[in-house]
């Protein structure tokens, strides 16, 4: 078995699309925003708006 390793444009565009359809970003804007460094932020900004479980809890 060989071990293909992606080049760095392929990861972009793979990690890019994964995120980009998570967050329901265009394919083109969710690679200039990982191109960028933008996505990252972004990313952590949609997860850090969800409530954890013990949050709802709260009276």
């Amino acid at each position: 078995m060989t071990n293909i390793t992606p080049t760095t444009t392929q990861s972009v565009e793979l990690i890019a699309n994964i995120v980009g359809k998570k967050l329901a970003i265009d394919g083109q804007e969710a690679r200039r925003m990982a191109i960028t460094g933008a996505l990252s932020g972004v990313t952590q900004a949609f997860y850090s708006r969800q409530h954890s479980p013990s949050d709802a809890k709260q009276p």
